[in-house]
């Protein structure tokens, strides 16, 4: 027979070390994959993050409110304020709102386009809704009906921001509309 060698207790040593680190190794390589899935997850939701408010950022930006303006007499005397909020114009506005007094429906306001800023669209007894006042340019006092049954005044709003997607803010929630909602 031959004689084995099982060599020294340095070898063994050595060679238990040495099988230790490639299992260290392993473990530590499947730790962190499982880290750099968590990572890229947590990074490609940011991303997505980042191209919603690239979206939606300008139509969240942008609401409507009923208004009394205490300078006014009549159906001049109510009005719907307008904000927009973003560094860019929007678009074929649309406010459908009612009357405090009854809850009858209002004509729609239409608008062809509203630069940033603060606005005011006085009614009109006679074409519905005046001319578009812009209230960074002039004084006019303005008391927004946000209580009671002053925060039901505007019951929808739909618009296109400037990329022309179209949006509606209805009851405080915003939505994309789709060309068959539209």
């Amino acid at each position: 027979m031959f004689p084995i060698d099982l060599g020294s207790i340095a070898d063994w040593v050595g060679a238990i070390g040495g099988l230790l680190a490639v299992v260290a190794s392993v473990l530590a390589w499947k730790s962190s994959d499982r880290i750099n899935k968590r990572m890229l997850a947590l990074e490609e939701k940011r991303e997505a993050d980042k191209r919603l408010l690239r979206v939606r950022g300008q139509a969240e930006s942008v609401f409507a409110a009923g208004v009394t303006l205490p300078e006014r007499d009549g159906a001049g005397r109510w009005g719907i304020y307008l904000f927009n909020g973003s560094d860019q114009p929007i678009f074929d506005i649309a406010i459908e709102s009612r009357r405090l007094d009854n809850g009858s429906k209002n004509a729609t306001c239409e608008i062809g386009l509203l630069p940033p800023g603060r606005y005011v669209m006085p009614a009109d007894a006679k074409y519905h809704w005046g001319a578009l006042v812009n209230l960074d340019r002039c004084r006019e006092e303005v008391d927004l009906l946000v209580k009671g049954k002053g925060k039901g005044m505007i019951t929808e709003m739909r618009f296109s921001d400037y990329r022309r997607r179209r949006w509606c803010l209805k009851e405080g929630v915003l939505q994309e509309l789709s060309e068959e909602d539209d």
